[in-house]
Formats: structure tokens, sequence, C-alpha cells
């Protein structure tokens, strides 16, 4: 595996609205040394639902599921999330990253993210 960029969270933590509702903002950092092409998607710890988490977008929603990054460049993306009826508790979730030319060896994986 090949870690091509850092991805931290605007709030390790964050809290839902009375219907479930919340967003939690993420950025990646482009450390591979060039440029690329890069899908992201959630991966929920139980007992969390995946249907919990909508697509991911780019932070000025863009409904793209695909990004370019430059080399060194940055950009936000928004993790939807959408646990109306959900018992309360906390629930975490990770992020992944990856290159689309390669996502099975070029990809990082965010901390434990929690809503």
């Amino acid at each position: 595996m090949a870690t091509i960029v850092e991805i931290s969270a605007v709030e390790t933590t964050i809290h839902c609205d009375e219907k479930g509702n919340a967003e939690q903002r993420i950025t990646i950092h482009n450390t591979s040394g060039r440029d690329l092409r890069l899908g992201a998607r959630v991966r929920i710890d139980s007992p969390g639902k995946s249907e919990w988490v909508g697509s991911i977008v780019q932070s000025d929603r863009k409904k793209a599921t695909e990004w370019e990054l430059g080399e060194n460049d940055t950009i936000q993306l928004t993790v939807p999330i959408k646990a109306e009826g959900a018992p309360e508790g906390q629930y975490g979730f990770r992020v992944e990253v990856y290159s689309t030319d390669d996502p099975g060896e070029e990809y990082a994986l965010s901390n434990t993210l929690a809503f």
C-alpha cells in the first residue's frame, strides 16, 4: 500500500440534530508527489448502518464521485450523515480515499471519526 494523501477532519466527533442529520467535513491533502484522480468511500463501524451515510461530496456541493487533485493540493469533502431513527449513542466510521488508477494499492484511511 502506498499512502497518497493525508486525511484530517475539522472535528473528530460531530453531533446530529434531532432528526439524525449532520455533516462531517474532511480535508484531503495530496502527498504523492504527482497529480491524482481520487475517489472516496466510508467504512462504517458496527453497529452503525451504511445507509446512515450519504455520498461523499466536495464541500462546494458538486455531486462528483471522483476528484482531480494536483500535486501538493488540498480539497475539502463532506460526508453527510442521515441517521434518522438510529438508537441514541455514538457511532464510528473511517473515510477511505483512493487513487482511481490503482485503488487496491494507492489509498489512505482516516482515523476513526464519530457521530
